[in-house]
This record gives structure tokens, sequence and C-alpha cells, in this order.
């Protein structure tokens, strides 16, 4: 286990708006394992927003297909590695 690694890159993103896309560099050494986004709200929002992403070695994009406005954006992009690659 001494041998497995994880890099992470996270970030807070602005609100994307409806047919709006944001892209980012995550600064990770390959193309990430996994992302994970999350919407920062603490309210039941009534908009609909469908966000979907992509990510390369460089970039991570998040498009907003829905009808509404989302908030705030978490943004997680983990490079996870080990001996075994």
């Amino acid at each position: 286990m001494a041998l497995l690694g994880t890099f992470v890159d996270t970030r807070t993103l602005a609100a994307i708006a409806a047919a709006g896309s944001f892209s980012y560099a995550h600064g990770l050494p390959a193309a990430p394992d996994l992302v994970q986004i999350h919407e920062n709200t603490t309210t039941n929002s009534t908009t609909n927003i469908k966000l979907a992403f992509k990510y390369d070695a460089t970039n991570v994009s998040i498009y907003n297909h829905g009808e509404g406005t989302s908030a705030t954006l978490n943004a997680c992009a983990m490079y996870i590695h080990s001996v075994a690659r």
C-alpha cells in the first residue's frame, strides 16, 4: 500500500448559465481517473440544471445542458496511480 498514491485538484467554480460551459486546467500529471462535480447549494433548487463534463490530460470542461443557472460548483479531479500502471 505504500506504493499507492493520489493526486487531487479541487476548485470552486462560478455558476454556469443555461446552455453555458466552463473549462479549467487541472494541473495533474495526466488525465484524471475520476472527476466529481458538486453544486454548492443549501436549499432545494427549483431550476433545471443538467451538468455534463469531459476531461483530458490538461483540462476539465463542464457543460450545463439544462434550462436554469447552476449555483457555484465544487470540482474535484483525481489522478489515482499505483505501481501496477
